[in-house]
């Protein structure tokens, strides 16, 4: 039997993360939802503000930004518990997550890096918290421009890890050493003078390719090449 996973949620109106299961033959259908994981503090007057989330060990890792905290759903028993609540930025301009500026608001991207470690894009910074005891442990400064450090991905054979600032005026990416968490590196991408950097580019996801020793990135556009 396989399982799967959703997440449900919108703008307006997300109050949960529905999760299921499917698979299997007979009369048992493909696709069915299990239940509704409740999430704390969604109530009249709020938005369900998220990001993204990474499965891991049996867990369902979430960034919970009207939470400020990592929702952690155990995909065993359907339960949600949440690591370090009111430890990041949060949604801004309104705490409430109506009207949510993304740049600006945190957590955001989420990787998991050895031994026991989630590293956790947030407003500035990577925060590090501990799986085991579920509290940040350390803030890496990243940057000082008020915006998000995003999505990142990890380098196993060098413990190198890569996390972009998309929105800041000349947007870079920040390279972490894992096991002393410290940033060592940024690069800038910087379009030709006269280029509208900020609007034009736009660093998404990034993975590391062993077979080239490469970190490849998704670039929605530059000043040269606007449509990515």
């Amino acid at each position: 039997m396989s399982k799967k996973l959703w997440i449900m949620g919108t703008a307006l109106a997300a109050t949960s993360i529905l999760v299921g299961c499917g698979g299997g033959g007979g009369d048992t259908p493909k696709d069915r939802p299990f239940g509704d994981v409740p999430v704390p503090n969604v109530t009249a007057g709020t938005n369900f503000g998220f990001d993204l989330g990474i499965v891991s060990n049996g867990k369902y890792y979430l960034t919970d930004r009207l939470n400020k905290a990592v929702d952690v759903v155990d995909l065993g028993t359907y339960t949600l518990t949440q690591l370090s609540p009111g430890a990041f930025t949060g949604c801004k301009p309104n705490a409430n997550c109506n009207s949510a500026n993304n740049a600006l608001s945190g957590p955001d991207g989420i990787n998991t890096i050895p031994p026991n470690f989630l590293f956790v894009g947030d407003v500035n910074s990577v925060k590090v918290v501990d799986r085991g005891t579920g509290m940040v442990v350390k803030t890496i400064t990243v940057g000082t421009t008020g915006n998000r450090a995003d999505e990142g991905c990890y380098d196993a054979d060098d413990d190198l890890y890569m996390i972009s600032t998309p929105e800041a005026d000349t947007p870079f990416a920040s390279f972490i050493q894992g096991s002393t968490q410290t940033l060592i590196a940024t690069v800038n991408f910087s379009d030709p003078a006269g280029g509208p950097t900020a609007a034009a580019a736009g660093l998404e996801q990034c993975q590391y390719d062993r077979g080239t020793k490469s970190f490849v990135v998704n670039n929605d556009g530059t000043f040269a090449n606007p449509h990515g």
